[in-house]
């Protein structure tokens, strides 16, 4: 996806919570590889709507530390997430280990 598309996506979550008095909304992007979202710097903030990049792969803390380092917290991602496998992240993280990294998730999401 690009980030042409992600404002898209953006401004249409903003217009129909904005139509029928919804409350604000989140849109979770799950990003592992570069090219997954293209031309990131194009990804402007719409009012109305929280977006998330959720680091989302699998792997030892040191792969998704840095993953979650290069991913969600990039300059084209005011909310970070961090996505944990029970199965497949081994040893898996604990919460207590991701709230205190210098920049915590303001999500994480476990599958």
């Amino acid at each position: 996806m690009t980030g042409d598309e992600v404002n898209a996506v953006q401004r249409y979550l903003s217009d129909l919570a904005r139509t029928h008095g919804l409350p604000q909304k989140a849109l979770v992007i799950h990003q592992f590889r570069d090219d997954m979202i293209l031309q990131p710097e194009r990804i402007t903030p719409i009012p109305g709507v929280d977006l998330v990049i959720d680091m989302d792969g699998w792997g030892g803390p040191e792969a998704k530390l840095g993953g979650y380092e290069r991913y969600a917290l990039a300059s084209y991602a005011p909310l970070s997430a961090l996505k944990l496998f029970y199965r497949w992240d081994q040893p898996l993280m604990t919460p207590a280990t991701l709230q205190g990294l210098a920049t915590p998730p303001r999500l994480i999401i476990y599958q």
